[in-house]
């Protein structure tokens, strides 16, 4: 009983810690933003912090790895049946990821000075695995008009996501989505007999 009563202590530290930095990150870049800021935000002692992390990049790194294993648990159910046409759950799968944790990727994904490439490089090559696993051999000619699709898509889809998380948010996710996988199994002609 009392170890379940200090991991719940040491998950809530741990979450108060991440968000003060999300919250941070919202108005400083993440080179200007201290532990004594983070600390002070999260109501805990710098004493405290360094007992979870040893510099504010550890925090930044705990939240990538938990979007990076969230994208990866979802997309494991994925699988592209006989119709390449289910891709679609793809994009369905993505959008539910981010609207669970919105506010923490737009924060990562738009921070000042904060070398975004790497998340979006992870969740790129977790895609690119999944994508490799489950898609039937026989949809290409070869494997080289296969991992060229595959690269084309993905710089594209990532592009177009993060341009939307730095940018107002004009559409909803879901109907990004949704144009995205038009896009990507239809081409422009689709996009434009949709719009």
């Amino acid at each position: 009983m009392v170890d379940a009563k200090i991991d719940r202590r040491i998950l809530k530290t741990k979450k108060a810690i991440r968000t003060a930095l999300i919250e941070l990150l919202a108005t400083q870049a993440l080179d200007s933003i201290s532990i004594t800021a983070i600390a002070k935000a999260a109501h805990i002692t710098r004493k405290t912090f360094y007992i979870y992390y040893a510099n504010v990049q550890d925090v930044v790194a705990e939240i990538e790895a938990d979007i990076v294993t969230a994208f990866e648990q979802a997309l494991n159910k994925v699988t592209i049946g006989d119709h390449l046409e289910d891709a679609h759950l793809i994009f369905e799968t993505l959008t539910q990821v981010i609207n669970n944790d919105f506010h923490d990727y737009q924060a990562l994904v738009t921070a000042h000075n904060l070398d975004d490439t790497q998340l979006i490089r992870k969740i790129t090559d977790c895609l690119k695995k999944r994508l490799i696993k489950i898609t039937p051999s026989d949809y290409f000619n070869n494997e080289q008009t296969f991992m060229l699709t595959v690269n084309y898509v993905l710089a594209g889809i990532m592009s177009v996501y993060q341009e939307w998380f730095h940018n107002s948010q004009a559409i909803s996710i879901e109907v990004l989505s949704q144009q995205l996988s038009t896009l990507t199994m239809s081409g422009v002609a689709g996009i434009l007999k949709v719009s």
